[in-house]
């Protein structure tokens, strides 16, 4: 079992190796106007939106629609498509 310490490290090197989006009202309207614009559940567009503030290119996902290209800016990529 991860004791208190080691989970407080953990959390902090995450946000010293990692950009981290917060969820701010911006956030939550962009997610909100890009599930309606893809048909979107409210939870993927959530992920979209924050990729996009976070100026990702590629989304790894399984559950998302392989090849979409939303925003002209992000591609959603199955790592699985090549053994469906």
């Amino acid at each position: 079992m991860i004791k208190e310490k080691q989970l407080s490290n953990l959390i902090k090197s995450y946000y010293n190796k990692y950009q981290i989006v917060d969820f701010t009202e911006n956030n939550l309207i962009y997610a909100s106007t890009l599930r309606q614009k893809y048909n979107l559940s409210f939870w993927d567009s959530l992920i979209i939106s924050s990729a996009l503030l976070g100026q990702a290119n590629y989304l790894y996902s399984e559950d998302m629609q392989h090849g979409l290209i939303i925003e002209k800016k992000l591609e959603i990529i199955n790592p699985f498509q090549q053994f469906q």
